[in-house]
């Protein structure tokens, strides 16, 4: 249940942050991943 909320919680910031910033947020994820 507690991965499943921080999941969720993980997604719903990163939604958040490309909504602001799509290209560097994604640029930045895409080089750490």
């Amino acid at each position: 249940m507690n991965v499943s909320k921080s999941t969720v919680h993980h997604n719903m910031q990163k939604m958040k942050f490309s909504y602001i910033t799509p290209r560097p947020i994604h640029n930045k994820q895409d080089k750490g991943r």
